[in-house]
């Protein structure tokens, strides 16, 4: 249980930066605890508490401040004491560095030193661990002999005793403040440049959405302006080529017919250009590597959830993933998918980002941990905009589906009162189908001019 404290009064703070920083560390734990009046056992204690936890911030973090205060207990039995704060900042590391780091520190209060001194201090505070944000660790040692009125009134002496060689001391506690704004300042720096750099891809998916729309548009329009002359145009150009084989040639209507069958022929031209217009949606796929693809996709996304407290667990397979994908349209499908289950989470929900290969079909699954889809529209998911959060609508899972299907994958969706899984799956060979549908589009096309 946290004790309650009445008063504080801080009385120095000192920087932590290098290894020769520690015996200083020690020796002004020291120093106060003496002063203070602690027994002897317990200022071996203090300053041991002080100089394994200098040397801890150095370990695991680019050095930090560590502060001495004298407290006043709420309850009496305790009295006075004092509180030893300790605060690391974040080390420049790359990201596989952090995420050892991370991983290390899961289970940061069984780290040496820190169950020694549970033991050796009367309170020791150590929050959970958040990459990103400052290390800072809290300890209290009370029953001093002295009352909270006694201390106030040796509280000049103290400093005294502290600040002993003057210049020193204070240029300590100067450069301590100075790190400590300059560190303030460095991370509101790389957090105003990622927010820049997340605005600027959240722009740039967005610009990619307004092409995917126009180009949808125009292929949707091609197609139907090709459903409707192509049958007229057929049916026109074989009338047309059978009074042109039945009519003589000196005959003044032969003529005529043979103009209808030319101008029958400019209209399957069309009709071919337009067909030609919807297909060229396909320049824009390549192989790639579905998980290079998924990682730049998820980038800027990443940025907003963390901000809302959301964890992203991102799980890759070591094995490449080469897929035939239009990396433009799929990020479009993968963002939607994303903010469906960013929006279906609760308060510092996670949210997995899966890349693997089942029975040979490359995928790319999105779990959150929220209600669940109710039962009453998931049948209906795929037919109007539906998401994956209880109440609410947005463009949903329909567009995402039809990204799949040019993909010649799918979408899969199972969901339960624990969350809900989306599941986007490719083809296990794309060209076997793909020649498939020429083969019947040439067939097609070869009884139509019969």
């Amino acid at each position: 249980m946290e004790p309650k404290i009445d008063e504080s009064l801080h009385l120095i703070s000192l920087v932590v930066k290098k290894d020769g920083d520690v015996p200083k560390v020690r020796a002004k734990a020291k120093l106060l605890a003496s002063q203070l009046g602690f027994a002897r056992l317990d200022v071996v204690r203090v300053a041991l508490a002080a100089s394994e936890m200098a040397r801890f911030l150095l370990l695991y973090t680019s050095g930090g401040i560590i502060a001495f205060s004298l407290i006043k207990m709420k309850r009496e039995a305790r009295g006075t004491g004092m509180e030893l704060f300790f605060e690391g900042h974040n080390k420049s590391l790359s990201r596989e560095q952090q995420a050892r780091v991370q991983r290390h520190l899961v289970n940061i209060k069984h780290i040496h030193p820190l169950p020694g001194l549970k033991r050796v201090l009367d309170y020791l505070e150590v929050p959970r661990f958040h990459p990103g944000h400052p290390l800072r660790i809290r300890g209290l040692k009370w029953g001093l002999p002295l009352s909270w009125e006694e201390l106030r009134a040796r509280e000049e002496a103290i400093r005294k005793e502290l600040f002993a060689d003057l210049e020193e001391s204070y240029l300590e506690t100067l450069r301590a403040k100075h790190e400590e704004v300059l560190m303030l300042l460095n991370e509101r720096s790389e957090k105003n440049r990622e927010l820049h750099r997340a605005n600027r891809e959240l722009l740039q998916l967005s610009r990619d959405l307004e092409a995917l729309a126009h180009e949808r548009t125009m292929a949707e329009l091609a197609l139907r302006v090709a459903d409707r002359i192509r049958n007229p145009a057929i049916s026109i150009g074989g009338l047309a080529r059978l009074l042109a084989k039945e009519l003589p040639r000196e005959i003044p209507a032969r003529e005529k017919a043979e103009a209808i069958l030319k101008e029958a022929k400019k209209l399957e031209r069309i009709v071919k250009d337009f067909e030609e217009l919807a297909r060229t949606q396909t320049r824009f796929f390549a192989w790639e590597d579905l998980r290079d693809v998924v990682k730049e996709g998820i980038r800027p996304w990443i940025q907003t959830a963390s901000m809302k407290g959301l964890r992203p667990d991102l799980q890759l397979t070591d094995k490449e993933l080469m897929v035939y994908i239009n990396s433009r349209t799929f990020k479009v499908a993968l963002l939607h998918t994303l903010k469906n289950a960013e929006d279906a989470s609760p308060p510092s929900g996670t949210i997995k980002i899966e890349v693997g290969c089942k029975d040979g079909c490359p995928y790319v699954a999105v779990s959150d941990q929220g209600p669940g889809i109710p039962e009453e529209i998931q049948d209906h998911i795929f037919k109007r905009s539906i998401t994956t959060k209880s109440k609410g609508a947005g463009v949903g899972l329909m567009m995402v589906q039809q990204i799949m299907e040019e993909h010649q994958g799918g979408i899969d969706i199972q969901t339960s009162g624990e969350g809900t899984t989306v599941t986007l799956r490719f083809p296990e060979r794309w060209k076997e189908a793909q020649d498939s549908r020429e083969d019947e589009a040439g067939a097609h096309s070869r009884a139509h001019s019969a």
